[in-house]
């Protein structure tokens, strides 16, 4: 074979069959599908419950007010609106016309307050009432102080025509608290979701005779109890690097705490309802043992804004 031959093969094209993919450019196509399909919240159009009780005002385009006025949902027609007002699921008069009486904005904004109050302290839309059980436990600041004493799930029907959680919650770190009522402020001083496990180690004296990993643990877990409560830390928009840092927080400080503290203060901390029950220890979980003495957060993720 010349070699004139051999260059000519060369520049054939030969069909093996097969793709080969290349995997910087896949990504790059694959990248929002992997987003989405990470994520357990999202919301689609036929998710929504777009039903009015009566024809809105505002014609030709109402705003989002008027159609709440009219009945709708809130956070579904805020949600139909952010999507370009598609015409798949306008929102229309029932045809069975409700006898519930007409919503306030002020009872919406209740609702949303509610919804908020529950995922800052508890980092959970309100519960359901399940059929057989006891009905779920509401802090007294809403039932007593701001006179909200319905049904939990009432309130977040109010507003949502879906499953809450769909929605997501993280929503509650962009909320200014510029213009909230003297009470809640107060009672948000009180302590927010995340930071119940913590709290032994700004209460209690650890153990002379506990171990010196578990001395240097229990410094962490003080100086995280008693600075500012922080978005790193809140269950509903935890920083991943926390975790990957320190471990699962509450399993380990439920171990950390039988390591430093007796079980007579342990006890009264329950009874006193600062700890949900006396810990019991997790078997497997000992991320503590290596934990420095201190954890580094951000004053940029603190809940609270200074007030200097």
């Amino acid at each position: 074979m010349s070699t004139n031959e051999t260059l000519a093969i060369r520049h054939y094209s030969f069909d093996f069959g097969v793709q080969i993919i290349d995997q910087r450019s896949a990504a790059a196509l694959l990248d929002q599908f992997v987003k989405i399909g990470s994520n357990i919240v999202g919301v689609s159009l036929n998710d929504l419950n777009t039903t009015l009780v009566k024809e809105p005002t505002g014609k030709p385009e109402p705003s989002l007010v008027d159609y709440v006025m009219a009945g709708g949902k809130l956070i579904d027609i805020m949600i139909w609106i952010s999507m370009g007002r598609p015409t798949d699921n306008s929102p229309e008069v029932a045809t069975a016309r409700s006898e519930e009486p007409e919503v306030s904005m002020l009872a919406i904004a209740k609702a949303v307050f509610y919804c908020y109050f529950f995922l800052l302290t508890q980092a959970r839309y309100p519960p359901a009432t399940t059929a057989g059980q006891q009905p779920p436990n509401v802090p007294n600041f809403l039932r007593s102080i701001m006179g909200m004493g319905a049904d939990p799930r009432s309130y977040v029907n109010m507003i949502f025509g879906f499953e809450p959680e769909k929605f997501g919650g993280g929503w509650i770190r962009h909320i200014s608290f510029t213009g909230f009522g003297d009470e809640a402020i107060n009672r948000f001083g009180l302590g927010v979701a995340g930071y119940r496990m913590f709290s032994p180690f700004k209460l209690l004296r650890v153990r002379e005779d506990a171990p010196d990993y578990a001395k240097t643990a229990a410094t962490l877990a003080r100086q995280i109890a008693i600075a500012p409560p922080s978005w790193t830390v809140h269950p509903v928009t935890r920083d991943p690097a926390i975790l990957n840092a320190l471990g699962n927080l509450n399993k380990n400080l439920t171990n950390l705490m039988l390591e430093c503290f007796s079980t007579e203060d342990l006890n009264r901390l329950a009874a006193s309802k600062i700890l949900y029950a006396p810990p019991v220890r997790i078997d497997g979980v000992e991320n503590y043992k290596s934990w420095g003495a201190s954890y580094t957060l951000s004053p940029n993720d603190n809940i609270f804004p200074s007030r200097q």
